[in-house]
């Protein structure tokens, strides 16, 4: 029983986007050739299982070895078939229940391109109200900037350089640049989080 056609239809009643549709659809027909291989049945609603969403779900993972936002994308999808076939009373339960999506690992920080670098640079000028800008010879790491202020009399370090210089991040930049003048004579990196 072909049963795609309906839950595309629903979707597109439930006011889904044409690409959510699209995955959703991918995503249903690619499980529907699984179960077909893994039972030796055609898929039905009231046919699956949480065992097989699992086994799926491990198949997608060890087998296909796919990344973990497009498996839970194709999780996504089944939740959705199943919804549907439970609120249009082709299944009695929700096989995708207590089935948990798989973790994405949490990306690893990046370092600004230079064109960043240049536009954080411009941010903070115009926010601390810089009178000027210079690199400290001698005594300043490779990639760091010296920033002084009209206003305050002690400048402050901050790195935008990372390659040479791994002891900031932007978001400690614009930390110091939050803070700078109220706290200048005793800013060190770090201190004005």
């Amino acid at each position: 029983m072909n049963t795609l056609g309906p839950f595309t239809a629903w979707l597109e009643e439930q006011d889904r986007s044409p690409r959510t549709i699209r995955a959703y659809s991918l995503a249903m027909r690619d499980f529907a050739v699984w179960f077909r291989q893994a039972t030796g049945q055609e898929i039905a609603p009231e046919r699956i299982t949480p065992l097989d969403v699992k086994a799926y779900r491990q198949h997608l993972t060890a087998v296909r070895r796919l990344k973990p936002a497009t498996i839970n994308n194709y999780l996504a999808g089944i939740r959705a078939y199943a919804r549907w076939a439970k609120q249009t009373g082709r299944a009695e339960h929700d096989p995708t229940n207590g089935i948990k999506g798989v973790r994405e690992a949490a990306r690893a920080p990046r370092w600004l391109a230079r064109s960043e670098q240049y536009a954080l640079l411009r941010v903070v000028k115009e926010r601390v109200q810089l009178g000027d800008l210079r690199a400290k010879g001698d005594r300043a790491h490779p990639g760091a900037t010296w920033l002084s202020s009209r206003s305050c009399s002690t400048p402050v370090y901050a790195c935008l350089k990372p390659p040479r210089c791994t002891s900031t991040t932007s978001r400690s930049v614009i930390g110091v640049a939050r803070c700078w003048c109220a706290k200048a004579r005793d800013t060190k990196l770090g201190a004005c989080r």
